[in-house]
């Protein structure tokens, strides 16, 4: 296991297939998570581990980093928040 994860998501959108259609490279949030500290809270709560697991919200929240920087254990410089903007879509 890897001790971070970054995880980049584009727009929300329903859960169907995107089969016919476009989808542009847009990121919306970035996250970085610590996997020893998520896997520890995480069998706390008895959430089984593996392939699409539940993580709550909260844990998402404390992970981000783009576009609200709430991550407090790395912090983005102006220039990479700059440069994931080119990839937002506004």
């Amino acid at each position: 296991m890897a001790d971070s994860y970054l995880v980049l998501t584009g727009p929300k959108s329903a859960a169907t297939t995107s089969r016919g259609s476009l989808r542009p490279l847009v990121i919306s949030n970035v996250y970085v998570f610590e996997m020893a500290e998520l896997v520890s809270e995480l069998r706390k709560r008895g959430v089984k581990l593996g392939v699409a697991m539940s993580v709550a919200q909260s844990y998402w929240e404390e992970a981000e980093i783009y576009p609200r920087q709430t991550n407090k254990k790395l912090e983005l410089t102006k220039k990479q928040g700059r440069l994931l903007r080119l990839f937002s879509d506004e």
